[in-house]
């Protein structure tokens, strides 16, 4: 399967791995990418958090360029994620840059599945910082595993689907259900997680306190 890394334009948190990936530069990614010495594979967005020299050097490295408007109705990393379905169908994908600057970037790259053409890249692509994981399932019964260094785990379920979890520490189901936007601070026992979205999609993050 193919690794593609895409690097967004918020801060890292961590070193960008160094392998054989397809990379894809969204905005200000391309000049991460470019300092951490990566290729620029592909280079998506409108670049106006860059400087002109620094558009002119993503120009210049990189093997496809998906320049857009400034004003469109999608967010650049979605259409890094089009490029990906279009390119890429069977990619493995992870997105470094995604969280932890302005809080509606970081929202919008994080509900990327809310339209429906990105079904299917559930469960194929991940968003990772230095303190959290971001993952996706689909509706239906889903198993979890543990990953390693990461501490709890979340779920935030599409609105108004029924929402069940088995096997951890704090089981949700119609015996014990609430309503929450966000089922925050669980945990793995000595067992994997089943959670179940009745439609949609189900956010999960993986979480750790910062060091």
């Amino acid at each position: 399967m193919t690794k593609i890394v895409i690097v967004a334009g918020g801060p890292l948190g961590l070193s960008l791995p160094l392998e054989n990936q397809v990379t894809i530069g969204v905005d200000r990614g391309c000049v991460t990418l470019l300092e951490a010495g990566l290729s620029l594979d592909w280079a998506v967005g409108d670049f106006d958090s860059v400087t002109a020299e620094e558009r002119q050097q993503i120009l210049e490295a990189a093997q496809h360029v998906v320049e857009l408007p400034a004003e469109k109705n999608d967010t650049d990393l979605e259409v890094a994620l089009r490029v990906v379905l279009e390119h890429f169908p069977e990619g493995d994908v992870v997105v470094y840059g995604a969280l932890g600057g302005r809080l509606d970037h970081s929202l919008a790259n994080l509900f990327w599945p809310s339209q429906a053409e990105f079904t299917p890249l559930l469960g194929r692509v991940r968003l990772l910082d230095a303190e959290n994981l971001v993952v996706y399932r689909g509706s239906g019964w889903q198993q979890l595993e543990p990953e390693l260094g990461y501490d709890y785990i979340s779920f935030l379920p599409e609105q108004g689907s029924a929402f069940e979890i088995e096997g951890a520490k704090y089981p949700l189901n119609a015996s014990n259900y609430f309503f929450k936007k966000i089922y925050g601070s669980n945990e793995f026992l000595d067992r994997p997680i089943a959670v179940r979205v009745q439609k949609g999609y189900v956010i999960i993050i993986y979480s750790r306190d910062r060091k």
